[in-house]
């Protein structure tokens, strides 16, 4: 069933299932609004879908929402003003939900928010709008969200000029003037914020900047992804340099064995995994892992003092003491799967596994519980999972689109995958699991995998009726129960 009949079916950006039977949805749907170049804009909207009763409860109008999570009745959302570069910056109106903002702090870059919105049941309100406020020639993008109680957590990246949280003001030392910053090479700084919310209001109570040592080939610096448990947040993103400075934390990049093409090291982008202690009204960082050589992280997920990171690396890539290397050629890149043991003063990396394939495939997600971790994306080859133990690469079938391994503490085995036919649903872009379902999505619809335990982790039903169920999953398509 198309989300609006099949006049315009709803881009799927975030996914959110709540505690009662109903997924909140993010994304864009397509609008007859045309910008200042004569290009085509979208329109964002968030929606909630009752699963049992198979319809659309409410709908709230959204600039560009990119993420969502819910919280008893309190459902937030990060939306930012624009479709993308071609919105025009002096246009200071922007619809959030039933609000219509007309009083924006304008920068060059696009304006990002974080809405509340009040479940109502049948309805929806809109209760507070949060900007980020960026001052001076910035560039700003919000790229993780995670939530714990009514704690939000926040993660981007930033360039040039200010970058204020209400009081808290991060700066970006290597900014420069409009017209000297295009000869030079861009500097971006990465950030991980904390708001609360407050019923009514909400307010920052604290903002840590994430900054590598600046070279000549500038940095690029980000966060890209945020998981958190309890007061311990783990955060994941890129830096470059030599040197990489979390708030009054500072880690020296080891010496690499790694490379790529020959380029120099300082140009390459390298990953960090941290973990940052939230204190109440401060924070601080307390252990850094890096990985060293050209890579990219794409997804992070926790499970008690486990923390687990996928991303793709070229060439040859270190954590920590082990090694893995890409035999294939030079432009293509494999996936890896590392697992990083939280120690509370210390982290260490405790085994990595390397994905690989010929080439068109990707990982979009992580999710784990207990010693099961699932990651999902696009494998449209024959690909095989190396590690340690078995010694041996364990096939996976061409076209799957869910891989399920389990933890074995100082190794992981490959447990399953599932696939489908060309007809079905051969990718999915975002994971969420609450009790022992697995939501699964990718842009055009979603769909529940009930697992037989949150142990085992092994898919509810026979083989058939599993891949009958994946085979419903087609373009435009809401499927709500197995």
């Amino acid at each position: 069933m198309g989300l609006y009949n099949s006049v315009a079916p709803l881009k799927i950006i975030a996914l959110a299932p709540d505690a009662n039977g109903n997924v909140l949805l993010a994304g864009t749907l397509p609008s007859e609004k045309i910008n200042f170049e004569g290009m085509p804009t979208r329109s964002g909207v968030v929606a909630k879908w009752n699963i049992a009763q198979q319809r659309l409860v409410w709908t709230q109008p959204m600039s560009y929402a990119t993420a969502v999570a819910v919280v008893g009745s309190s459902v937030y959302v990060v939306c930012r003003k624009g479709w993308g570069m071609n919105e025009p910056s002096h246009h200071t109106n922007m619809q959030v939900a039933d609000t219509l903002i007309t009083s924006l702090v304008s920068g060059e870059g696009s304006e990002v928010f974080v809405v509340k919105l009040e479940d109502r049941g049948a309805s929806s309100h809109a209760v507070w709008v949060k900007q980020l406020s960026a001052t001076g020639f910035t560039s700003l993008a919000l790229n993780a969200l995670a939530i714990r109680d009514h704690n939000l957590y926040l993660g981007g990246s930033f360039k040039g000029g200010k970058l204020k949280f209400d009081a808290i003001q991060l700066n970006d030392e290597n900014a420069r003037d409009l017209y000297s910053r295009y000869r030079y090479p861009s500097s971006y700084d990465g950030f991980v914020a904390k708001l609360v919310d407050e019923g009514a209001t909400a307010r920052f109570v604290w903002a840590q900047k994430i900054d590598g040592a600046q070279g000549d080939y500038g940095s690029m610096d980000e966060v890209t992804s945020l998981s958190v448990r309890d007061t311990s947040l783990y955060v994941a993103g890129t830096f470059t340099g030599q040197t990489l400075t979390l708030g009054h934390l500072v880690v020296d990049k080891p010496t690499s064995n790694a490379k790529w093409r020959g380029y120099p090291d300082e140009s390459l982008g390298h990953t960090f995994v941290a973990k940052l202690t939230d204190q109440g009204a401060q924070s601080h960082f307390v252990w850094a892992q890096l990985v060293t050589g050209l890579n990219q992280p794409v997804a992070l997920a926790v499970s008690g003092t486990s923390v687990y990171a996928v991303g793709r690396f070229q060439g040859e890539a270190d954590f920590g003491h082990l090694h893995l290397r890409n035999d294939a050629r030079q432009d293509s890149a494999d996936l890896y799967l590392a697992k990083i043991k939280d120690e509370e003063a210390h982290g260490y990396f405790s085994w990595v596994r390397q994905v690989g394939a010929r080439d068109r495939y990707r990982a979009s997600a992580l999710v784990a519980e207990g010693p099961a971790v699932y990651l999902a994306g696009c494998f449209p080859n024959p690909l095989w999972v190396a590690g340690p133990n078995p010694p041996m690469p364990a096939p996976v079938p061409s076209e799957a689109w869910l891989v399920k391994l389990s933890d074995d503490e100082h190794s992981s085995t490959y447990n399953w995958a599932l696939k489908t036919d060309t007809t079905g649903f051969t990718a999915a872009h975002l994971l969420a699991l609450r009790g022992t379902t697995l939501y699964v999505a990718n842009e055009n619809g979603f769909a529940l995998l009930p697992l037989a335990g949150s142990k085992s982790g092994t898919p509810a039903g026979s083989p058939a009726r599993r891949a009958r169920r994946s085979k419903r999953l087609k373009s435009g398509q809401l499927i709500s129960s197995p």
